[in-house]
């Protein structure tokens, strides 16, 4: 796996700036199943130092992001200085990382009491007479996991949040990254138009491979923060799990980006550094 890595970086090192616009044009369209972990927006800008000539390129790139998301609409009058700043809170939010704030926002939703007792509701009269009560302490936390997928259409697909609800919840995470409150804010001045971005989110989000994996994650998520305190108040203490999600996508974090000099690959250190997900 370090030599593969290594090989990534040897060839980014080497990558021209259409290079670079081709990856940033994959990573937009197709989100959730292009993760990396680089700014590839980033790189671009250190091989253009130019503001001017900086900001056509983030002009190529919001253009890119708003054909992809076709129920947002940009106005860049609202930008007084040059565009990079916004255009990396953009990519930030609707390419690089939405699949790390698809993940965030599911947990924050679902982890809400009230949400959750909503939510289970319409499966509650389910014909389940008897379910493993020593495995999940009560009937609703059995309905949560069984029906999950069905749970999870039901507020992303189905539903009527928006972008605003979206971003309410992520901002309930303790590791909420800048650029969320940034795009809050330019949704609010009126330099992101939505006309139903929630959904064009959403949208990637269903079609995405990684879709089942990442409820799956989210139902390990739900045994540990729900499930097993259920379990242990209960006085089930021999039936607690051990089990723990380890999942990269929910915690906000991130790999460095790439060295900016890389002579040989072999040569290259591992990199166990993390930073936050607002590179």
């Amino acid at each position: 796996m370090m030599r593969d890595r290594n090989s990534r970086e040897y060839i980014l090192h080497n990558a021209t700036l259409s290079d670079y616009m081709g990856l940033i044009s994959d990573q937009i369209n197709d989100p959730f199943d292009t993760a990396t972990g680089i700014n590839y927006l980033k790189k671009i800008r250190k091989l253009v130092p130019d503001d001017n000539k900086m900001d056509e390129y983030c002009c190529e790139v919001l253009d890119m992001i708003s054909e992809a998301y076709p129920s947002m609409e940009i106005d860049l009058d609202n930008i007084s200085s040059h565009y990079l700043d916004f255009t990396d809170a953009v990519y930030k939010f609707f390419v690089k990382n939405i699949r790390k704030l698809v993940t965030v926002f599911m947990r924050e939703y679902i982890f809400n009491h009230k949400n959750r007792k909503d939510l289970v509701e319409d499966y509650q009269d389910s014909k389940l007479a008897n379910y493993p009560k020593e495995q999940f302490g009560n009937k609703e936390n059995y309905v949560l996991v069984l029906f999950l997928k069905k749970i999870v259409k039901s507020f992303t697909k189905d539903g009527d949040l928006t972008i605003l609800d979206f971003i309410h919840y992520l901002k309930k995470s303790d590791d909420c990254p800048d650029y969320v409150k940034e795009i809050e804010d330019y949704l609010e001045d009126g330099t992101l138009v939505n006309y139903g971005i929630y959904e064009d989110i959403m949208g990637y989000f269903w079609k995405a491979d990684v879709r089942d994996a990442m409820i799956n994650k989210l139902s390990l998520k739900i045994n540990d923060a729900i499930i097993q305190p259920t379990l242990k108040n209960m006085g089930y203490d021999n039936f607690i799990s051990t089990l723990i999600a380890q999942d990269d996508d929910e915690d906000l974090q991130e790999e460095e980006d790439s060295p900016d000099v890389v002579d040989d690959p072999d040569e290259v250190e591992p990199e166990y550094n993390e930073k936050e997900i607002n590179s």
